[in-house]
């Protein structure tokens, strides 16, 4: 659940995505259970997000029976959350832990696919996340250049790792540096 609160948390940050599942007039007028509904879902866990009224403590002296309760009305689990959207999907709907990245591109694609189809009457808040990339070509023989363009929503950087040793090598006689991981800034 880790990776899937890391992706809600970057798509409900965005101000399109709060304009668009900020309401409950889906689900107002949806006739399908909420449990059951992609967009029913989604206003639940921005309503969540952003209100804090799912993350309230219990009564300190609240009974077995009052505990249950709350526990039930209290929070937005992402099984229920997971149920809706990765029903079906053979690596998203195991309990097993996944890459965050991959699961964007895939709850991007199920919110386009399911919520904002051509036929929705709202926004479709995923744009917001769209960019296009340039891909510049050039022959080698003739210098004729080509350009190919795509559209993504990750930006994937590949980050180099030097060897621990060479690390090691490169600082030695400087300051100490931890290197299991890059020393940021």
């Amino acid at each position: 659940s880790c990776y899937i609160a890391s992706v809600v948390q970057c798509l409900f940050s965005q101000p399109a995505f709060y304009r668009r599942f900020g309401t409950t007039a889906h689900r107002d007028a949806c006739l399908k259970a909420p449990y059951d509904c992609h967009e029913c879902q989604l206003e639940r866990l921005c309503e969540g997000m952003r209100s804090g009224d799912f993350a309230l403590q219990p009564p300190a002296d609240a009974t077995d029976e009052e505990l249950s309760a709350h526990q039930q009305r209290n929070g937005i689990t992402p099984r229920a959350f997971k149920k809706v959207f990765a029903k079906g999907h053979a690596s998203f709907s195991t309990g097993e832990q996944q890459d965050a990245s991959e699961y964007m591109t895939y709850l991007l694609q199920e919110i386009r696919r399911k919520v904002c189809t051509p036929n929705a009457t709202k926004g479709d808040p995923t744009q917001c996340l769209e960019y296009v990339v340039e891909q510049r070509s050039q022959c080698t023989a003739c210098r004729a250049v080509k350009y190919a363009y795509r559209t993504e929503n990750l930006l994937q950087l590949a980050i180099p790792v030097a060897p621990k040793d060479r690390i090691a090598d490169a600082t030695a006689g400087d300051e100490r540096v931890d290197v299991s991981r890059p020393k940021t800034s």
